[in-house]
């Protein structure tokens, strides 16, 4: 059974020499598919470690790269976290696929009450970081990180 999240192996590429509009689209396609997070980042996950995983992220991209990491990491491994990403940028959950990192919507790039509310109620937020650089978003990193904490 091919999991929710992925798509089918992609068609051999046709002759550049017979074909040069068919074998553009194909390189197209695969460029597209390979960009997607799904893809992008299975070569690049660790093996689970002893413990937990927690997942901090923000950015645009951040709702899609928490599916997909929820989709790669072994269900049996525990995975948590928090992702701060901009208003309408979270895609539709496919059916099947558990939700065990956070996704919040906030404004972009200068933070709102969303995104504040969300650092300030995860555990391990600083809650005063705003206020001592203003504008400063409480450190989330800029994008998904996988950190390793053995509990």
């Amino acid at each position: 059974m091919q999991h929710p999240l992925s798509s089918p192996t992609p068609a051999p590429c046709p002759d550049y020499r017979t074909q040069p509009r068919a074998f553009l689209r194909a390189l197209f396609d695969a460029a597209v598919r390979d960009a997607q997070p799904l893809h992008g980042m299975r070569a690049w996950l660790p093996a689970p470690p002893k413990g937990r995983t927690v997942v901090l992220g923000a950015g645009k991209a951040g709702g899609a790269m928490a599916q997909a990491l929820e989709a790669l990491w072994p269900a049996d491994a525990p995975l948590s976290g928090l992702v701060v990403t901009r208003y309408g940028h979270v895609p539709p959950r496919p059916a099947g696929l558990a939700e065990r990192i956070e996704v919040v919507e906030a404004a972009h790039p200068v933070p709102d009450a969303a995104g504040l509310d969300a650092c300030a109620a995860h555990p391990g937020a600083d809650p005063g970081a705003h206020r001592r650089r203003p504008g400063a978003v409480p450190d989330l990193g800029r994008r998904i990180g996988v950190a390793d904490a053995a509990v």
